[in-house]
């Protein structure tokens, strides 16, 4: 991630970052996505999502976020959990 902003901070914008994912013992897939790299990868990186080439216009605003988990909670309490 320090890479990553290195070049970022001295003006190159073209960033793409991939997951290569982890092993596991599972025999079904080689490989799996480690979500806890994507909050790292939040947390380090200060792009501005709204702006993203790819995929900016799926990404949810704080307030978006809280309004999904507002409609969300009658169907988290029917299936008997809590948020």
């Amino acid at each position: 991630m320090q890479a990553t902003n290195y070049i970022y901070d001295t003006g190159n914008t073209n960033i793409i970052l991939h997951g290569r994912g982890i092993r596991t013992f599972e025999t079904t897939t080689r490989n799996i996505v480690d979500i806890n790299t994507i909050a790292d990868i939040q947390h380090c990186c200060h792009l501005n999502s709204a702006e993203a080439l790819s995929d900016g216009h799926q990404a949810l605003t704080e307030s978006m976020f809280a309004q999904l988990m507002q409609e969300l909670k009658p169907f988290v309490e029917a299936a008997g959990r809590t948020l």
